[in-house]
């Protein structure tokens, strides 16, 4: 938005091309475009909100088809473990700061064990014997999640490529909405980066 916005207010910028990225980040600047706000005020829409904007910026479809059956199930396990974690820390009150960029390796989602042996790597908590035997407990509870986990993950998928389709398509009318003349181009595979569609705009 920053981006779009100098390319407005400046007198010497003519064109400008830009690929977008990181959507959970317009939280209270989504939508742009008056035409939407309008059609959002319309039918009372209450969704444009930081879960919404975060699923755009989710993985397209079509990396989620090429994952091997291992791929899905470390998936699977990588989601149902940190729920579960998640869950605890919250009964207690912990704060879940992560120690590395990449929170957990293959090696330590193969299954609940290895990444019980592996969480004080992963995350800045400390767990006694008895914390570990109530996260176990637990898991014992949210066991079903594994049969969930992705049926709900192929659903955000479909519907990550809808919300991203949407927001550009606010953009462009936003562009327009002040005279530039805008289009969308795919300039690449979505193999090389999930956010392939560059916004081409040139002011009249």
């Amino acid at each position: 938005n920053h981006i779009i916005n100098a390319f407005l207010q400046s007198q010497n910028i003519r064109c400008m091309a830009v690929v977008s990225c990181c959507y959970h980040k317009m939280l209270g600047t989504f939508p742009l475009s008056q035409e939407l706000k309008d059609l959002s005020m319309h039918h009372d829409i209450d969704f444009f909100n930081h879960y919404f904007l975060r699923l755009g910026a989710n993985e397209p479809l079509s990396r989620w088809l090429r994952m091997s059956a291992d791929e899905h199930v470390e998936h699977c396990n990588n989601v149902v473990f940190r729920a579960v974690l998640e869950i605890f820390c919250q009964q207690r009150t912990l704060e879940l700061k992560k120690k590395r960029r990449k929170a957990t390796k293959k090696s330590e989602v193969k299954d609940f064990d290895s990444y019980l042996q592996n969480v004080q790597n992963i995350y800045d908590l400390s767990f006694n014997q008895k914390d570990i035997s109530e996260i176990n407990e637990l898991y014992e509870t949210k066991y079903e999640l594994h049969n969930l986990v992705e049926n709900i993950s192929g659903l955000q998928f479909l519907i990550q490529q809808v919300i991203e389709s949407l927001i550009l398509a606010d953009r462009k009318s936003y562009l327009e909405q002040f005279g530039a003349k805008t289009e969308l181009y795919h300039v690449f595979d979505d193999v090389i980066s999930p956010r392939n569609t560059v916004i081409y705009a040139v002011k009249s």
